[in-house]
């Protein structure tokens, strides 16, 4: 009996395929497969919803492993917005973005932005008993 591969699956193994590209040290196909998900996503999902979030993230990390920081960053604000919307406004993860756009912001260079997002992931990180640094 063939069981069909639900949408889910298919994202996660676009994720695990990125993963393995990452760790061979194959950043731009690793990007290309991250792209995929986050058009899967959007398109079974919606883009408001927290796998599609969750792509966005994965997809800004894989940015600034290349050094392009401005898309990272714009990466990670799209996911933010998402995250904002699905989760508690206190959520870790939403921290933790917070806490990757404070160091995003640093090395661009737009301190007031900086201090902004590091205000916030302190914020979220001390509602849960978590050290920011």
């Amino acid at each position: 009996m063939d069981r069909r591969i639900t949408p889910a699956e298919v994202i996660s193994i676009l994720n695990h395929a990125a993963d393995e590209a990452s760790k061979a040290g194959r950043h731009e196909d690793c990007l290309r497969l991250l792209k995929q998900a986050v058009q899967q996503s959007a398109r079974n999902f919606g883009t408001n919803h927290k796998l599609h979030a969750f792509s966005l993230i994965k997809m800004a990390e894989t940015y600034s492993e290349l050094h392009k920081f401005q898309e990272a960053a714009d990466s990670y604000n799209e996911a933010l917005e998402v995250l904002l919307q699905v989760l508690t406004p206190s959520h870790m993860s939403i921290g933790i973005v917070y806490r990757n756009l404070t160091e995003l912001y640093k090395t661009l260079d737009m301190s007031g932005k900086a201090k902004e997002s590091e205000l916030k992931a302190i914020e979220i990180f001390s509602k849960h008993n978590q050290s920011y640094g």
